[in-house]
């Protein structure tokens, strides 16, 4: 009664304990018992009881258990076996485990050894994950050791507990002299308290340590470094560790130094430049003045002379002096359109920043007013959309599309009634990246100005926008070759694009781009 009891209490312990528990019984090491735990472990099911353990786990027959089972049975000294690996056989597969195994004989009442109690923990992931650890460790110190850079490791709380070779032939100093406070040796002074701070931050905070410092070279010089420290953290966010590194900057250093001292010099220089522009920009205001008054007039009074001359003696006038004075009004009047037209080129060259809000539809109506006789003259028929309205320089819009009207009545076929068509639309977002110069984040309009007069070859395309380039003869179409040119200039001055299309007898068609808003170059 007393073993059946003893027995009984020894199996309650043996079902309730969270490590595994077997009982092999004879010289055949039969399982006559075990827990749950030792039924998962040997992975082959609830059907292993009352048989030899050799014939329940075949695999082990090579392995060394047999022969530490068979000694603890005769010798009866118990075994503990730690981190012992074992190949088990679990669904068809066998796999590599490892386990703290102890061995302890089992008697009986008379004090006989009748059999073994095997007690087992399995660590496999315990092991295999120390594996790695001990693996990375292994690896980060190859690596630390190939690569040209100082490369330090500490322990979570900031105790540094490596230095590579690099960093050692570098300071010229040992590790013992390096561990502790002995970092802030070679820290440059100046440089020093900062460290402290920036570090104990980042011992607090878990976040990346990065400074810019000088280090003491084994030589006695400083040397400007890159500092970084990450920390090391396990799956819950724990820190585990520091790795860090220093790796010199001082070229580089010299090289942005150098770089600031040009960039204060040009820029002292770009200072004066622009006294000088200042001083350039009061002489172009001082020549506009005398072209705007001291040059007009005198040919004012030229052509009011010659104008008397053809009125009071009309008839004592031979064709001969009438032709020289004809040609003596003409030249004086496009020379009096050609200041006027050089006087707006220059006031464009100021680039006014009088950006108001200007409706389009307006100044084209002012324009067309403008040209009232001229348009009544050729019975030019001229279509208009609704156009947008838009932050701009009033007066530099007003000259735009001066210029443009001017351009296509002048330049109109004698035989055909001259038709101007001015369509407007907003420049959908994907064809704003199809022109050089636009920000893909601006609203922008086309407004297209086609007319159906002469024309020109596509080849002269960007020639007609230079200053006093001329396509046309001189006498049948007058003009200075500004305008053109102007409007180039008004487009740029709003960040714009202008462009054109064209062949010769078959009109041309002036593409404007412009954007809603004040759109400065950064």
């Amino acid at each position: 009664k007393q073993i059946e009891a003893s027995e009984k209490r020894f199996s309650n312990i043996l079902s309730q304990s969270l490590m595994a528990i077997g009982i092999l019984k004879g010289p055949e090491m039969v399982i006559t018992s075990g827990n749950e735990p030792f039924i998962k472990i040997l992975g082959k099911g609830n059907d292993i009881f009352d048989k030899p353990l050799l014939e329940v786990l075949p695999e082990m027959k090579d392995q060394l258990f047999p022969e530490m089972l068979n000694k603890v049975y005769k010798t009866g000294i118990p075994l503990a076996l730690p981190e012992t690996k074992a190949i088990i056989n679990r669904n068809g597969k066998e796999k590599e485990c490892y386990f703290n195994l102890v061995y302890q004989p089992y008697r009986d009442v008379d004090d006989t050894i009748i059999g073994i109690t095997v007690f087992a923990t399995e660590i496999t992931e315990q092991v295999f994950a120390k594996k790695l650890v001990e693996e990375s460790e292994v690896k980060f110190r190859i690596l630390s050791e190939t690569i040209p850079n100082m490369i330090w490791a500490a322990t979570p709380d900031g105790q540094k507990y490596f230095f590579n070779k690099y960093f050692l032939d570098y300071t010229g100093l040992s590790f013992e002299e390096l561990k502790g406070v002995g970092m802030h040796r070679i820290i440059f002074p100046d440089d020093l308290e900062r460290d402290l701070q920036l570090w104990h931050h980042s011992l607090k905070t878990g976040k990346d340590f990065v400074m810019e410092k000088r280090l003491r070279h084994h030589d006695g010089t400083y040397r400007w470094h890159l500092s970084k420290g990450i920390a090391q953290k396990d799956p819950h966010g724990n820190i585990t560790g520091w790795i860090g590194s220093n790796t010199e900057i001082e070229n580089q250093k010299k090289f942005t130094q150098e770089l600031e001292t040009k960039v204060k010099e040009r820029t002292a220089e770009l200072q004066t430049s622009n006294e000088e522009l200042k001083q350039t920009n009061e002489q172009l205001d001082q020549f506009a003045h005398v072209a705007s008054h001291d040059l007009q007039e005198p040919l004012r009074k030229i052509l009011t002379f010659s104008l008397r001359l053809q009125d009071k003696h009309k008839e004592e006038l031979s064709t001969e002096v009438k032709s020289y004075l004809n040609k003596i009004e003409g030249a004086s009047s496009r020379m009096s359109t050609l200041i006027r037209d050089l006087l707006n080129y220059s006031r464009l060259l100021q680039h006014e920043k009088l950006f108001t809000s200007v409706n389009l539809n307006e100044v084209l109506k002012n324009i067309i007013n403008d040209f009232e006789l001229d348009i009544a003259e050729k019975k030019a028929v001229i279509k208009v959309d609704t156009l947008p309205t838009i932050e701009a320089i009033p007066l530099q819009m007003n000259q735009l599309f001066y210029n443009i009207i001017n351009n296509a009545l002048k330049f109109s076929k004698g035989n055909a009634t001259p038709l101007i068509t001015i369509t407007s639309r907003t420049l959908p977002e994907k064809e704003i990246g199809k022109y050089p110069g636009l920000n893909a984040s601006t609203t922008y309009f086309e407004i297209v100005f086609k007319d159906n007069g002469i024309g020109f070859e596509q080849q002269y395309d960007k020639q007609i926008f230079t200053i006093f380039q001329r396509l046309h003869d001189n006498e049948k179409y007058i003009g200075t070759g500004i305008g053109l040119a102007l409007c180039k200039k008004v487009i740029e001055n709003h960040h714009g694009i202008i462009f054109v299309n064209s062949k010769k007898n078959k009109g041309a068609a002036f593409h404007i781009i412009l954007p809603l808003n004040k759109h400065l170059d950064k």
